[in-house]
């Protein structure tokens, strides 16, 4: 049955997602650091409408309503870190600390067999094979426009994009879909950083982004984080 599916943002969790993060705080690498993620949370519709019946009686009844996507997983939240000179060991010769964040967030559902330096623009319709074709597809996702996201020192041209809401409904947060040099997977998503932006929730916080899960199937995410690009 077809359905209009709407994208109820945040830590939402419609399957239960096992999120594993791993951020980095460098201008051009991925490495690991430590997060907390906050409790899943998910929509569970609006009350049934009603109306009377009588025998002996035809009566039209036009409906509307929206329902909760399966297929895609918000996250949304702060960022901080800084940025470090370490050696293998991890002692630190010296730091600095980023007091405006930019840069960006990337996720994706492989943790190993990322060549950053190499990715290119993914295609829209990519994960349709995860989501299916329907109102909520990859390509009814990725629609607004292309831009511009510089990763691991590389500009990354044509990237397609989707627009996440902040409170008014406005697309105010950019996510890309990033794909390995000749296409296919790993794929990888990338949500630019805004700093202290207006969120759905019309709160604040310095990212938002969405990622396709097959149903009620659960899917580990993997996270990285490059400050200052």
């Amino acid at each position: 049955m077809n359905s209009k599916r709407t994208f109820s943002l945040g830590l939402i969790s419609i399957v239960t997602a096992i999120i594993l993060f791993g951020f980095v705080f460098l201008t051009s690498a991925q490495q690991g650091a430590t997060v907390t993620p906050g409790t899943p949370e998910t929509w569970s519709g609006p009350s049934p409408g009603s109306t009377t019946a009588e025998g002996g009686n035809i009566t039209e009844v036009n409906m509307s309503g929206v329902s909760q996507t399966i297929h895609w997983q918000g996250f949304w939240g702060q960022v901080s870190g800084s940025i470090a000179l370490k050696d293998a060991s991890n002692n630190t010769m010296y730091n600095w600390t980023v007091t405006t964040v930019s840069g960006n967030v990337y996720t994706s559902n492989q943790s190993t067999g990322i060549s950053w330096s190499t990715l290119e623009a993914g295609e829209a319709g990519d994960c349709n094979n995860i989501v299916g074709t329907g109102a909520d597809s990859c390509t009814n996702t990725f629609t607004a426009g292309t831009r511009s996201f510089i990763v691991a020192g590389n500009t990354i041209s044509s990237v397609p994009r989707v627009q996440t809401f902040n409170y008014t409904g406005s697309g105010t947060f950019d996510e890309g879909i990033l794909e390995k040099s000749g296409g296919g997977p790993p794929w990888v998503y990338v949500a630019e950083i805004y700093n202290n932006a207006n969120t759905f929730k019309n709160g604040i916080a310095d990212f938002q982004m969405i990622v396709p899960v097959n149903g009620t199937n659960t899917v580990t995410y993997y996270f990285w984080l490059e400050l200052g690009v």
